[in-house]
């Protein structure tokens, strides 16, 4: 990047020059797609987890309709499809026009990667001096990665009169919404600017981000790019989901449970035989989505019943002996209050839980689930400990 000279209150040394030339690399941000910042339609939330399960050409199908009718979450969706390569006919010029569509409309983090293509000149001519413009406005609206971004073009001069009291300002609203460079190079600053930084850094005050649904596509890196995660954005930047909200922390992960009291079904209808009632806060794994329905298990598998004499037991634990078998949700094979789930497969290890007469009880394989409407599922952040704890308080209710 070509430096401009302008007479500042004190020059930057070369050994910091080049450390924040180092960071200043402006990277897509593929915010962590995830529908569930604010109410979404059935359509939305069923491309999202389309997506989560690499279903692409199914999540792209939903997201462009709804995108053609003007909803900004599902254009950066698709934008950040188009960039990572997962749409059809892929291109940085068509990731552009989407982001753009989205940043019109004042999605923050379409707003940033506007910027970065500009400053890149990628899908679209070089305009460095427009970029700023578009990350000043995703920094107003609380971006962290616009935040940074404008911060260094502000100390380095690039695009900008060098300005050290507007560039510690902008850097300290990012360091404060845990953006992972802006620490090391706010301190970088400080030392390089004793007393100059100091107060400006001791009264900033965060933008608050839009509470928008983003992209999980993955977290972002050092020029934020916010996962579909998602991302979008998952390089330097991986790509990952849109995330404006503040970065959890890294010891967390991304969990379905249970927004309300549902029905689990043996298939995706509402006339469906219901199996088993899933209280409000259950955590579950999503398997399959197909329509305005999700295919569902629980983190230890479902409560399920075999035959003794296709099960090979060993104590607590077993191996399913034979082929075709199906799985049941209770002691009988009368489909209409044991509706079959699918079939077992031959050696499939298993708990075993109980022994009812010629049937055995068992913890079914992680590929059986039943069937549930999408809306009634929740995505949140947690730690694995937390989402154990909570499943524990629900196997103790008989699930």
């Amino acid at each position: 990047m070509s430096m401009k000279s302008f007479v500042t209150p004190k020059r930057v040394t070369s050994r910091l020059k080049q450390f924040l030339r180092n960071v200043f690399l402006p990277i897509f941000i593929l915010a962590t797609l995830t529908p569930f910042a604010f109410a979404q339609t059935d359509d939305y939330t069923s491309a999202y987890i389309g997506y989560h399960l690499n279903n692409f050409e199914y999540s792209e199908k939903i997201w462009t309709e709804l995108a053609k009718n003007g909803d900004m979450n599902s254009q950066y969706a698709i934008g950040v499809m188009q960039l990572r390569g997962e749409s059809t006919n892929s291109s940085p010029k068509k990731a552009f026009e989407w982001f753009s569509m989205a940043a019109e409309q004042g999605h923050s983090t379409a707003m940033f990667n506007v910027g970065v293509a500009l400053w890149e000149g990628s899908g679209v001519e070089q305009n460095r001096e427009e970029a700023l413009v578009w990350w000043e406005q995703a920094a107003n609206k609380g971006d962290s990665g616009a935040q940074f971004n404008l911060g260094l073009a502000h100390y380095l001069g690039e695009e900008k009169q060098r300005n050290i009291e507007v560039a510690a300002k902008w850097i300290s609203l990012a360091e404060q919404q845990n953006h992972p460079e802006a620490n090391r190079v706010l301190q970088a600053i400080i030392d390089e600017n004793p007393g100059v930084t100091s107060k400006i850094v001791s009264q900033g005050t965060v933008a608050q981000p839009d509470n928008q649904t983003g992209s999980e596509i993955a977290a972002p890196s050092t020029v934020e790019i916010s996962s579909p995660e998602p991302a979008e954005s998952e390089p330097e930047a991986v790509v990952t989901t849109d995330q404006p909200e503040e970065t959890p922390p890294s010891d967390t992960q991304t969990y379905w449970k249970t927004s309300l009291a549902s029905d689990l079904r043996s298939s995706p209808k509402k006339n469906a035989p219901a199996f088993l009632p899933l209280p409000a806060e259950t955590p579950v794994d999503v398997i399959q989505t197909r329509g305005q329905w999700s295919k569902v298990t629980l983190p230890e598998g479902l409560k399920t019943w075999i035959y003794n004499k296709y099960l090979i037991t060993n104590a607590d634990s077993g191996t399913v002996n034979g082929t075709n078998i199906r799985v049941r949700p209770n002691a009988s094979t009368d489909n209409a209050t044991s509706p079959p789930l699918g079939i077992y497969r031959n050696g499939d290890e298993v708990k075993v839980l109980n022994q009812y007469e010629t049937w055995a009880q068992i913890r079914a394989p992680k590929y059986i689930g039943g069937w549930i409407p999408t809306k009634n599922l929740v995505s949140y952040n947690d730690t694995k400990e937390n989402r154990q704890a909570l499943w524990a308080l629900r196997a103790g209710e008989g699930l």
